[in-house]
């Protein structure tokens, strides 16, 4: 019989853009996913029939998002404007997402490379509802890996 791991429980997460602790009080976050995309290749047997194999052509990761209590800190927003004023190049940064346990340990890292905010969107508001507002960012990046 295997032995048992244990599972971990995550308390909350922090969040760090190159290298420096997220601004701000993130409520979520999505974890990196991603689909390898498979092409048929024919080649001929020793019979001369086709046979189909599959090979991986493509690579994608899909978007993450983190939401977060709006403040006075700007960093979120003024990096999407810098994207959308001067485009992707040069304006892209690692992001660390940790998973956080009640002992505050980090218990998984993702490592998310060559990220940039491709969509950003802020709450309504509503000033008889007394919720906080918040701002969500949508990352794209290159890859992702799991330390």
């Amino acid at each position: 019989m295997a032995d048992k791991k244990p599972v971990h429980v995550v308390e909350h997460f922090r969040l760090e853009l190159d290298g420096k602790e997220g601004a701000g009080l993130f409520y979520n976050a999505t974890t990196p996913s991603g689909q390898i995309q498979a092409t048929d290749w024919y080649a001929n047997s020793e019979q001369s029939s086709p046979e189909a194999h599959k090979v991986k052509s493509q690579v994608r990761w899909n978007p993450i998002e983190v939401g977060r209590g709006i403040d006075d800190n700007l960093d979120l927003f003024t990096w999407f404007k810098t994207i959308c004023d001067t485009g992707v190049e040069g304006n892209v940064k690692d992001i660390k997402i940790f998973l956080v346990d009640a002992a505050q340990n980090d218990v998984v890292t993702w490592n998310i490379v060559g990220a940039w905010p491709s969509s950003y969107k802020s709450s309504g508001v509503n000033s008889q509802s007394g919720e906080v507002a918040v701002e969500s960012v949508q990352f794209t990046y290159d890859s992702a890996e799991r330390i």
